[in-house]
């Protein structure tokens, strides 16, 4: 399969996050891959677009959300930014492993882009996610 790359940006809005992560796992199915793969992709991708929502534009539906996926060499590689003021990333993930966060809900999103991706990095403030998932191409 040749490269191929999809780039998305909306306002931020809940009601398109269904639609707009469906025609995402649309373009990412033509690399024909597993179907544990895609569901790990569509886990990935509806955490890191509602954190941007909620947690980078603070729910201002003026305020844009941007999704980057380009699948490359036996891999998928996604980028979701927003518009926020971004977070200080490095302390956050320190505190995602300590016991008593174990089982907070607030740090869920992340946690699963740390466990299910290959490669995941963050641009300087925080507002941007990116991460790498290898995958086996069928096709």
């Amino acid at each position: 399969m040749t490269d191929k790359k999809l780039e998305i940006s909306f306002k931020s809005d809940f009601c398109k996050v269904k639609k707009i992560v469906n025609d995402i796992l649309i373009f990412i199915s033509q690399a024909d891959i597993s179907e544990e793969e895609l569901f790990d992709m569509k886990l990935m991708l509806c955490e890191l677009i509602f954190n941007a929502i909620i947690h980078g534009n603070r729910q201002n539906n003026q305020k844009n959300v941007y999704v980057s996926v380009e699948i490359k060499d036996g891999a998928i590689l996604t980028a979701v930014s927003d518009e926020g003021s971004g977070f200080d990333y490095t302390n956050f993930i320190k505190t995602l492993s300590t016991e008593s966060n174990l089982y907070n809900e607030n740090g869920r999103g992340i946690r699963l882009i740390l466990s299910l991706a290959d490669d995941v990095s963050f641009n300087k403030n925080g507002s941007e996610i990116k991460f790498l998932k290898k995958v086996t191409i069928h096709g």
